[in-house]
């Protein structure tokens, strides 16, 4: 409060303050308000100098040069010397403020920022970065480009930078940032971003479900979590989420297959695998209702696919007795109602299930340095057929019983390589190289969730990619059409 005052203002926002913590009815407006708050501010002020909000403001009270961390420099030659400075973000990131969860929408939304870090003042536009040890400020139509530190995520409102990025890729993008940062509350991981998913889901012109869009279901499941080897990051379950949505999740999450497949097509070449790669039809229980999630595109204006918009323009699922011609596939819409004693949604659906074995021993060698912990897939025949990205990192196991829910297909592999001499003959040659089919041939890879019983429905454990003749080669009772309740 002093320093609102020393700079000449009169109101003073407090999240923990403003926010009524015992009126869930005020506490709720609030949150959704969030991101109009911070970019509606004059500035946003960020102490990030001590590790609890009781660290205060240092050198606003008392002597301002007391406690001041020398300024790091070097003679190099008689008369002059070269001082080191670091960018602000070098200091940021290494706080305590940064490995926070509530404080992402202040770094994305806030227009200006009055920084305490690294025993120093800094202040922060979306076009300058001023600090007490550069000269910036003397000189503020020049723009160091080294120190523009001002990350592309800021720019979340800005109509011109919509026509570069897709809403799609900067939502993934942004909550992968988010799930790196920590939350006293599980409870809070949907809450802590509200102000970041509002406004995308109005771009791309679709509700979110539990934090993932309906206008790409199927592509918004295909997240992974990542557990590089030699680091504690095990990962687990929030249990106030559903396990199909990354809010249920404690962990490093990549959406590895949406990039890959931005990044290899246009907005047309997602569309066509929503389109003809796809075939679940979605249902969530609500209040004891089933109730499509997917809105296809329909023959009017609001939802008339334009040029940039990724979704679905199919208007009725597509046949699956092509794909799995063993199978009767015919029925898609589940048959039973839901009761369970949850604050989240269920999905309810129909898809093909199998059985494998997995192993965190993976046969042959990988040609690139691999770092993250992964199982592989075998079938009846102890053929290696894919690899699971298991949500929770485990100790080593020996061919356990896993069973898989096929999502739909795949065009690319996105795991590391293998070396398959001296294995030619367990090894397919698609696992040896980076594989991508085209686009006019027959694709040889599905995407597959792990899931397993967790009391009164199936929960997910992983996701992975197989061989599609794995499919006919997949463990007793092999391939059944089979109704899935997801929480």
């Amino acid at each position: 409060m002093h320093f609102v005052a020393t700079i000449g203002q009169r109101y003073l926002w407090a999240d923990s303050l403003c926010l009524v913590q015992d009126n869930p009815e005020d506490f709720n407006r609030g949150i959704q308000l969030m991101g109009l708050i911070y970019e509606g501010a004059l500035l946003t002020i960020i102490a990030a100098n001590g590790s609890s909000a009781d660290a205060g403001l240092p050198r606003i009270h008392g002597d301002p040069n007391r406690n001041l961390s020398p300024q790091r420099s070097e003679e190099i030659m008689p008369g002059l010397r070269f001082a080191i400075v670091r960018a602000v973000d070098c200091y940021l990131r290494a706080s305590v403020w940064a490995s926070r969860g509530w404080t992402y929408q202040e770094e994305i939304f806030s227009h200006r920022s009055i920084i305490f870090v690294n025993d120093q003042v800094y202040y922060r536009c979306r076009q300058r970065i001023w600090a007490e040890d550069t000269w910036a400020d003397l000189k503020p139509t020049e723009q160091d480009l080294d120190e523009w530190s001002v990350s592309w995520v800021a720019l979340i409102q800005d109509v011109a930078f919509h026509q570069i990025v897709h809403p799609l890729d900067q939502l993934f993008d942004l909550i992968e940032g988010f799930q790196l940062r920590s939350l006293t509350r599980d409870s809070d991981a949907i809450n802590a971003v509200s102000g970041i998913l509002q406004p995308l889901s109005k771009r791309m012109r679709t509700p979110l479900l539990e934090g993932l869009p309906s206008c790409a279901f199927d592509l918004a499941l295909l997240f992974s979590h990542l557990h590089p080897i030699g680091q504690h990051s095990p990962g687990r379950r929030r249990c106030e989420f559903p396990s199909w949505s990354w809010a249920g999740w404690v962990g490093n999450t990549h959406w590895n297959a949406f990039h890959e497949l931005y990044n290899s097509h246009d907005v047309a070449g997602i569309n066509d695998w929503l389109d003809n790669r796809t075939w679940i039809v979605w249902y969530k229980i609500q209040q004891g209702q089933l109730v499509k999630i997917v809105r296809y595109a329909e023959p009017v204006a609001s939802w008339e696919r334009v040029t940039r918009d990724i979704m679905y323009e199919r208007r009725s699922p597509l046949p699956t007795s092509g794909r799995f011609p063993k199978l009767r596939t015919s029925r898609t819409e589940p048959s039973s109602f839901f009761v369970k004693k949850v604050s989240y949604t269920l999905l309810a659906f129909y898809t093909v299930s199998i059985i494998l074995t997995t192993s965190s021993y993976v046969p042959g060698t990988f040609l690139e340095a691999r770092n993250l912990h992964l199982d592989a897939l075998f079938d009846n025949e102890n053929g290696f057929c894919g690899f699971l990205s298991p949500d929770v990192r485990h100790s080593a196991i020996e061919h356990r019983r896993v069973e898989l829910i096929i999502l739909s297909e795949c065009q690319t592999s996105s795991f590391p390589p293998l070396d398959r001499k001296g294995m030619e003959d367990r090894i397919h040659p698609i696992w040896s190289k980076p594989y991508q089919a085209s686009d006019s041939t027959e694709w040889q890879l599905y995407w597959v969730l792990a899931i397993a019983w967790s009391g009164d429905c199936y929960e997910r454990r992983g996701l992975g990619q197989i061989l599609q003749s794995a499919v006919d080669k997949s463990l007793k009772p092999g391939p059944q059409w089979k109704e899935i309740v997801l929480g």
